[in-house]
């Protein structure tokens, strides 16, 4: 019992002589969605493997330029007398490099990357960075030339005389290292929060693709073989159904010829009236 009701539940119920046409309507729609899915998961699939590549370069990338970075680092520290903290917090106002977020909508537009993406619906965040302001900012007064030569070099490089010869140097590389650093590390967060949501997005187009492949294309198969069948089958049936009422016909027909019979009535076909449309030896009459 147990093992028909499990077998009741692959297919669906329908009735048979209306639902033939519907049933194949679906099959041929299951299929497109599955070729659509299928084409979605590899497109995705290629995208997905081109950012974890990227990630990849980026985060050797990040080791180089973290290392020149923390050098640069000490090369300020041996360099710089003062407190480098103190300075940096003296002469900077407020960030200069800030982040933004767009938004790259793999849907078969020209992206920010300039490329096209085939029609997926997907939409990946990506961060950029942009630089905002300088180290200073010169106020408007009447200088002679050469004030105003040193108050730009003060103002733009504020670091060009601080600690020893060279030191102002050491922090403009220092400022340049980081700078490159913290670009690469909002790539690489760009790039693996990316790597994250398509990695979602092909998880749930497979489950997706492996239920119509698995389960929603074989059941509607299975109703439309069942339905095939039961028509066969009702066809069988009609078919008997109509020759045992023919047999019926024909039993009660001799039933009541040998009634007659014993009766004394004849219906055999001597016993007939003579149907004159039946004689074929016809008198020519001519008018």
């Amino acid at each position: 019992m147990e093992f028909f009701e499990g077998v009741l539940h692959l297919r669906r119920n329908f009735f048979p002589p209306r639902a033939q046409t519907n049933m194949k309507a679906q099959l041929l729609g299951a299929q497109k969605g599955h070729s659509l899915l299928k084409k979605k998961s590899d497109a995705l699939t290629i995208r997905f493997r081109g950012i974890l590549s990227k990630i990849i370069e980026a985060k050797m990338a990040m080791g180089d330029v973290m290392r020149e970075a923390n050098f640069s680092l000490a090369a300020v520290k041996f360099a710089s007398i003062a407190n480098i903290n103190q300075l940096v917090i003296q002469n900077v106002a407020k960030a200069q490099i800030k982040v933004k977020l767009t938004k790259d909508n793999v849907a078969g537009r020209l992206s920010f990357y300039l490329y096209f993406t085939p029609c997926l619906g997907v939409t990946l965040p990506i961060f950029q960075t942009y630089t905002e302001g300088s180290d200073g900012t010169p106020r408007l007064f009447i200088f002679s030339s050469c004030e105003y030569d040193l108050l730009c070099r003060l103002l733009f490089q504020p670091y060009e005389l601080t600690g020893l010869s060279g030191g102002g140097q050491q922090i403009d590389k220092l400022k340049k290292a980081y700078a490159r650093a913290v670009e690469l590390l909002v790539n690489l967060a760009s790039l693996q929060t990316s790597f994250v949501t398509l990695d979602g997005v092909i998880k749930i187009t497979n489950r997706r693709v492996n239920a119509i492949e698995h389960v929603i294309i074989p059941r509607v198969e299975r109703t439309i073989q069942y339905i095939i069948q039961e028509l066969d089958e009702r066809e069988r049936e009609e078919f008997f159904r109509l020759k045992k009422v023919q047999e019926k016909k024909k039993r009660v027909k001799a039933a009541k010829l040998e009634e007659l019979k014993a009766k004394g009535i004849d219906l055999t076909e001597d016993s007939q009236p003579q149907n004159i449309l039946m004689d074929k030896d016809q008198d020519q009459i001519l008018f």
